[in-house]
């Protein structure tokens, strides 16, 4: 399993705890094998943010560039926003290279 899934699940857990003290443990007061449901959703809400929405993109892009010019780089950034589209995709799915084995069970 990735480095970020394993934030995620963590920081939702430990959210969870915070919030409903009574009923759900902090990550690191949860046994190894019982952490599979929040490594699952961890991983189901990367997955979700895989593609960049539109919200997403306008901020990438800034108050001053133009969804238009998507496709150009300029002499400040040569790369364009399409390309930096496609290099956040890229890292979302380095996060998700390696599946979540079940411990539990």
């Amino acid at each position: 399993m990735s480095e970020m899934v394993e934030r995620v699940a963590k920081a939702w857990v430990d959210e969870c705890a915070r919030r409903w003290p009574e009923g759900v443990a902090p990550w690191d007061e949860v046994a190894p094998d019982e952490r599979d449901a929040g490594l699952l959703a961890a991983r189901a809400a990367i997955e979700a943010m895989r593609e960049p929405t539109e919200e997403m993109k306008a901020a990438a892009r800034g108050p001053y560039s133009d969804p238009k010019n998507d496709d150009e780089g300029d002499e400040w950034y040569p790369f364009s926003m399409n390309d930096l589209f496609d290099y956040y995709t890229k890292m979302i799915d380095g996060a998700l290279a390696q599946p979540v084995e079940p411990r539990g069970e």
